[in-house]
């Protein structure tokens, strides 16, 4: 990829094993906020273990304040 292209509504993260098979972990989904706006928002997927929850709730949160700080 050339250049960045952002996020979409639906977009999805997967862990890819060595044998080629592919796990679910995070969606980009849509949220409806208390006051009425919209955000967009990851939802881990409700298989995966509390462990790889709380690892992977870490490493979104990481992205995201690199984001914030580079401006975006």
């Amino acid at each position: 990829m050339t250049a960045p292209t952002p996020l979409a509504g639906g977009d999805q993260i997967f862990r890819r094993a060595p044998d080629g098979t592919e796990t679910l972990i995070a969606r980009y989904l849509r949220y409806t906020e208390p006051d009425g706006s919209h955000a967009f928002r990851w939802a881990l997927s409700p298989r995966l273990s509390a462990a790889d929850k709380a690892y992977y709730r870490g490493l979104i949160q990481q992205a995201a304040a690199s984001v914030q700080a580079a401006g975006g």
